[in-house]
């Protein structure tokens, strides 16, 4: 472990007290790996269609022996217990074994967001240090290209998955430890560095108790993965969709025809969207005049971005299901509250909330101090559960701040109603987030830091009508520099994802100054934001 400071707050296991039928109350404590979840699955859907993916068809039992030959595989890489091995690829039947096969074997998953520029990427691998990289044929010379002088490993998902007899001599799915480290996924660092959040087996079990509880997913349900799987937002559904033995639908990217030609073809009844996606959905359904049967879908979730009441208002009455919000982060595996049965509330108050705490997740709004704020103060918000991260990889000190005294210090600034609804209204960490993607403020300034002509740079959250939010940069370019926006978005795009440059600028001679002297982005922000009610989803 990266950590060996005994001080450090980790989440606790998840463990489970049964009665025995005799009501004597013996209690039975389970240690639940993630391989619980596909177990289950195989041993009372076996015969049932597990994922769909194209051409792909894989039963419950098919998709077991699947992640078995890839532990396996992984074996033959060299891999060992602890050893991390990421992902890097599009949406595939592949990717989905992946969640299961790599923790169930004891390694631990790193999904890595194929959005990021060659240099945040070859940044992630020298942090995680990866035994290999797992890739489809798409991403494969890249995933060459970016390992070439560090020494790792590139091995497809199809040589992982090559039946060399190995699975029949052992057994490669695991019962490991609730508290065994289960994945790592990359958040944005507020200063500039990405941070690895650690989620454990019982983390990861707990978030999927939570999302049955929370949205019901059952065997009936036909869940489509359209949003990225190196994300959470769509990876949440992954483990209790499988516990609840529904089937997985599978397209490469979102693509609004290819996610309603899975709607219709195979009867989808849930999903995750950011608005974004919504969007771009119902513009493709009014461009081409195409009415298609979308009676299936009973639920969409939603989150990642604020949503226009307009915008929720709209699709509700176009695709006629139920909508529940989502609000959560990264660490806390990653849902924290839910605001369900949106189609129900339309014009009522609480619509502007963030929802109340999930079952399982505890909730405070707090002061710097720690005390809770009355109704209606505004505070950080605070979370605990068994969902939530050990802590940061190798970033102890990151952790120390984050994670205090059992509590997970979210940044995000909110206060709550009488009822426990939760309005967002601001970041305390500068995070934005566009079209689904965190980008930290943190980030692009030191990117923009680097152009010669630069003098100092701020970087903030403006709305988009498309993306919820969108990069805004206000610049100072050192005095006699014809230095443009296009020369400083050519810059950006050599050090930096393309969702995160800035999509418009603002050049001042000096930038406004608080007190002390700090850069005044509140003052930047204002005129931006005047005619909205709140900056964040």
């Amino acid at each position: 472990m990266p950590i060996d400071d005994a001080s450090l707050t980790v989440a606790p296991a998840v463990t489970w007290s049964l009665s025995d039928a005799g009501g004597t109350g013996t209690a039975v404590t389970v240690a639940p790996g993630l391989s619980w979840t596909l177990k289950r699955a195989a041993a009372l859907h076996g015969a049932a269609v597990a994922v769909v993916d194209g051409t792909t068809r894989l039963t419950y039992a098919e998709l077991l022996s699947w992640c078995e030959h890839m532990a396996a595989g992984l074996a033959r890489c060299g891999a060992q217990h602890g050893d991390r091995i990421a992902i890097l690829g599009a949406n595939s039947a592949e990717y989905l074994a992946a969640y299961f096969a790599i923790p169930a074997a004891g390694h631990v998953l790193v999904p890595l967001n194929a959005r990021l520029a060659d240099a945040e990427l070859i940044e992630l691998l020298g942090d995680c240090d990866p035994v290999v990289v797992v890739v489809d044929e798409e991403h494969r010379a890249r995933a060459e290209a970016i390992t070439a002088c560090g020494g790792v490993g590139v091995v497809t998902f199809a040589q992982v998955l090559a039946d060399s007899g190995e699975v029949s001599g052992g057994r490669r799915i695991l019962d490991v430890k609730a508290d065994d480290l289960a994945a790592i996924f990359y958040t944005g660092g507020t200063t500039g560095r990405a941070k690895g959040a650690m989620l454990t087996h019982a983390n990861l079990t707990a978030n999927a108790l939570h999302m049955i509880a929370g949205v019901g997913y059952g065997a009936d349900d036909v869940y489509l993965h359209c949003s990225p799987m190196f994300h959470l937002g769509d990876g949440m559904s992954t483990y209790p969709m499988t516990w609840a033995g529904g089937k997985h639908v599978v397209v490469a990217r979102f693509d609004p025809q290819a996610v309603v030609d899975a709607i219709e073809t195979e009867g989808v009844t849930c999903t995750f969207l950011v608005p974004t996606m919504l969007t771009l959905l119902l513009e493709y359904l009014d461009r081409t005049g195409r009415d298609p049967n979308l009676s299936s879908l009973r639920l969409v979730v939603h989150g990642g971005a604020p949503i226009s009441p307009t915008l929720l208002t709209r699709a509700i009455a176009r695709l006629g299901c139920s909508f529940t919000q989502s609000y959560g982060m990264t660490e806390a595996g990653p849902i924290l509250s839910f605001l369900p049965n949106e189609d129900r509330l339309l014009g009522s108050e609480v619509l502007r909330s963030a929802g109340r705490p999930v079952v399982g997740v505890e909730v405070r709004v707090v002061r710097p101090d720690g005390t809770d704020c009355e109704v209606g103060e505004t505070g950080e918000i605070i979370g605990r559960g068994p969902n939530f991260a050990l802590g940061y990889w190798q970033q102890p000190d990151v952790t120390r701040e984050r994670f205090r005294d059992g509590w997970y210090w979210s940044g995000d600034l909110a206060y709550r109603d009488d009822g426990f609804y939760l309005y967002l209204v601001g970041r305390a960490g500068d995070a934005i987030i566009s079209g689904g993607e965190n980008v930290y403020a943190a980030e692009v300034e030191a990117a923009l830091a680097r152009h010669p002509d630069l003098v100092e740079a701020a970087v903030i959250a403006v709305p988009s009508p498309q993306w919820g939010e969108q990069v805004h940069a206000a610049v100072v370019i050192r005095p006699g520099a014809a230095t443009t926006d296009a020369d400083l978005d050519r810059h950006c795009r050599e050090l930096i994802a393309g969702y995160k440059i800035p999509r418009s600028y603002e050049f001042h001679a000096q930038l406004p100054r608080t007190g002390p002297g700090k850069i005044d982005k509140l003052a930047l922000r204002r005129p931006h934001w005047a005619a909205h009610e709140r900056d964040v989803s």
